[in-house]
């Protein structure tokens, strides 16, 4: 699976929403069948974490549903 490379104010978003995870200041939506924690960026972009929020990987939407 070739994953796009995220456009620079989506990487920035998508940081600001993990510090903001890491102040417990967002709350995470958790995947029906696996229980990855997922937080939406954009439309388009999502983060997803299959180890209970240490690691995120920002995907595209179309490469989330992949995966999911």
């Amino acid at each position: 699976m070739k994953q796009e490379r995220p456009p620079k104010h989506i990487r920035e978003k998508a940081d600001i929403l993990i510090s903001k995870y890491r102040d417990h200041s967002v709350t995470p939506r958790k995947t029906y069948r696996r229980g990855y924690l997922t937080l939406n960026v954009t439309p388009g972009w999502r983060l997803l974490s299959k180890d209970k929020g240490q690691t995120w990987l920002l995907l595209s939407h179309a490469d989330y549903d992949k995966i999911l």
